[in-house]
């Protein structure tokens, strides 16, 4: 088994005190189906989730209108 190094730790223990609001984003995604290339409801929900989080978004990559890329700078 390999041992955690400190941000795989840190980042562990992140995601266990997020656990609940994780997973009810991951259940309100899934409640809006949406079909490929249309994930408009699930884009702006993520997106608008990571820019609170202090995330750098870029939006329409590629001319896709719901394709983004978010960047987070320590």
């Amino acid at each position: 088994m390999q041992t955690l190094t400190s941000p795989h730790t840190a980042l562990a223990g992140y995601l266990e005190q997020e656990r609940e609001r994780l997973e009810s984003l991951s259940l309100d995604i899934h409640a809006h189906p949406e079909l490929a290339f249309n994930e408009h409801y699930a884009a702006k929900t993520l997106s608008d989730v990571l820019e609170q989080a202090s995330f750098t978004l870029e939006r329409r990559l590629g001319g896709l209108d719901t394709a983004f890329r978010a960047s987070y700078r320590f």
